[in-house]
């Protein structure tokens, strides 16, 4: 029988009290749909699992379970109010992140905690005999080949930090933006051999919740990465608010903290709140970059902005919406060997200004960078490639693009 090798493809574009009074204005959020109804009551739960497949601005099919537009790679809701005391959110199989558009207002005071599922990245996976897996995710942190220390913590908006007695393995980078689009959770922590630093932790999940008129904070809304102890931690993950008005009672919360523990602590996330009107709304953890919105939301990347995408691997083209990590193969390879791999990007500089990669993070072993040659084509759009080593087993590769000088972290 031929060795079969198959691996998964991950192609990611770096780019209580009584309610205040609020104002009367409204901004466009990119669609006056609320055929999700109202959402009201004591902890309802939001499940991601439930929506149906389709297009984020087109009316649900089914009427509050919003639906998966897996070209915005998120889980859509799109309702007319809501008013809640806590609210809970079950992960969709692909692990997207969740977007909350509202017509009217959002208000909620209880808790909303975001699973590190939804949005965030797996932190590595141990393996029984053998070197574990690296942290997913843009700023995923390096296995470990050691059965007595974890492997390096998850990164996002900044880089993780080691624990303090060597032997260290190396964190993920950071990455991202400010303005959090496109909307990414954190990354995840090394794995390591077995015997006690097994798994990695998970990033933090990402939620954006935009509303036309106004957005109420009266409770804690938290998206920190994890950290099962004693491995290494995930990095926080991201919060992005977007209203005419972002007021509340000044107690609440809103928290994207890596997580920490002996195997060191996670990068922080990103929180980003955008509006015409701020009241008071609380603190948060990282501190909140804070917008004017103007007239217009934006909640998705534009065809101006920077895009990377992995179009095939050993002339076998690869999907555009790949499944969840190492659990089944998205392009599938009959030998081991080196292979080409082919990315396309669109609005990216190819003078040299900017750097085009591929991380391959194996099923068993450290996760490894490579550059790739530019091929053909222009800033519009250019294709690239790198040639990688595959070994048996799932292989998660990565692409990205981001400035070699001069730029923001992450770009």
């Amino acid at each position: 029988m031929p060795q079969t090798h198959a691996f998964r493809i991950l192609a990611c574009v770096v780019v209580g009290g009584a309610l205040a009074s609020h104002s009367a204005g409204q901004i466009d959020i990119g669609t006056t749909d609320a055929s999700d109804g109202d959402l009201s009551g004591y902890n309802p739960t939001l499940n991601l699992a439930q929506a149906p497949t389709g297009v984020w601005d087109q009316p649900s099919i089914i009427p509050g379970k919003g639906v998966y537009d897996p070209i915005r790679w998120a889980v859509i809701y799109k309702f007319n109010n809501v008013s809640v005391d806590n609210l809970s959110i079950a992960p969709h199989p692909s692990g997207c992140p969740v977007v909350i558009l509202c017509q009217g207002y959002f208000q909620f005071t209880g808790g909303i905690p975001v699973p590190p599922q939804v949005g965030g990245f797996p932190g590595g996976l141990n393996s029984l005999n053998a070197p574990g897996s690296a942290g997913l995710g843009l700023g995923g942190g390096q296995s470990s080949n050691l059965s007595t220390h974890s492997g390096g913590p998850g990164s996002y908006a900044s880089i993780g930090t080691p624990p303090g007695s060597p032997p260290t393995f190396s964190p993920g980078d950071a990455y991202g933006n400010p303005a959090i689009i496109p909307l990414l959770g954190g990354s995840g922590g090394g794995s390591s051999t077995p015997a006690g630093w097994s798994i990695g932790g998970h990033g933090g999940g990402a939620i954006l919740i935009a509303a036309r008129n106004y957005v109420s904070l009266t409770g804690n809304l938290v998206a920190d990465g994890n950290s099962p102890y004693p491995s290494a931690p995930g990095a926080g993950g991201a919060i992005r608010i977007i209203a005419n008005q972002i007021t509340g009672n000044g107690a609440q919360l809103i928290l994207a903290r890596g997580g920490s523990g002996a195997g060191g602590t996670g990068g922080m996330g990103r929180i980003r709140l955008e509006a015409n009107t701020f009241g008071t709304w609380g603190s948060g953890q990282p501190s909140p970059s804070l917008a004017t919105v103007g007239t217009t939301a934006k909640l998705w990347p534009d065809n101006n902005d920077p895009r990377v995408d992995v179009l095939s691997v050993n002339n076998i083209a690869a999907p555009l919406d790949p499944g969840a990590p190492f659990q089944s193969p998205d392009v599938q390879l009959n030998s081991v060997g080196s292979f080409t791999v082919v990315l396309q990007t669109r609005n990216v500089p190819t003078g040299g200004t900017w750097e085009v990669s591929v991380r391959g993070v194996p099923r068993s072993g450290a996760a490894t960078v490579y550059p790739c040659t530019f091929v053909n084509g222009n800033q519009a759009l250019a294709n690239w490639s790198a040639t990688i080593p595959f070994t048996e087993g799932l292989q998660v590769i990565q692409g990205r693009a981001k400035k070699t000088s001069g730029s923001r972290p992450g770009r």
